[in-house]
């Protein structure tokens, strides 16, 4: 009841104004309001520029569980990123190679948040002919399944660059020896 009464004092008030304050009145009200956009942590009232992929390559270093040198190429326009490069899991070297995807969380002028699932297959020819704590094998192989979570900044048109954890689970293999295999990491990198 209080808000009728208040939109009928309102239409009557309006009614009642004449002349040039009602032209001003009624272009105010016809007038759309700006849309707000999210620019890099800050509310802004410009749209922002469209945000150009520097390139399709992607290189980058993971510190932690594994300490690993990563290139990546993108092959789909949709975000398909495949992947490969060198490790070091505590002492073991490996190679591996993989496939990430980009899932864009957040998009603003110079800075994005990603989400970069991935699964990478890794080897290597580290051999044992067995002890007392573990059976023979010729080589060690691990399939992992991780999420990098990115910051990404952009330098240029050319070059971003990425700021991100790396987080997951795998399973390492050699012989009949099976082992679970955490992933946990930093990683910094360039996009070219």
């Amino acid at each position: 009841m209080p808000f009728r009464l208040a939109a009928t004092l309102t239409v009557l008030l309006l009614a009642s104004i004449r002349g040039p304050a009602q032209d001003v009145l009624l272009e105010a009200l016809d007038r759309q309001p700006q849309p707000v956009y999210a620019a890099d942590g800050l509310l802004a009232t410009e749209k922002p520029r469209e945000v150009i992929n520097p390139g399709r390559w992607r290189t980058d270093i993971v510190f932690g569980l594994p300490i690993a040198l990563r290139v990546q190429r993108q092959i789909t326009d949709a975000g398909l990123w495949a992947e490969g490069g060198v490790a070091l899991y505590g002492f073991i070297p490996s190679v591996f190679v993989g496939a990430r995807f980009d899932g864009r969380i957040f998009e603003g002028r110079r800075n994005s948040w990603y989400a970069r699932p991935g699964v990478d297959v890794y080897y290597s020819p580290i051999h044992d002919s067995g002890s007392w704590l573990s059976r023979p094998f010729n080589s060690i192989g691990a399939i992992t399944v991780d999420s990098d979570l990115s910051w990404q900044h952009k330098w240029s048109e050319q070059v971003h660059s990425n700021i991100g954890l790396k987080v997951g689970m795998g399973v390492a293999f050699a012989g009949r020896n099976v082992w679970p295999v955490p992933i946990l990491g930093l990683t910094c990198g360039l996009q070219y």
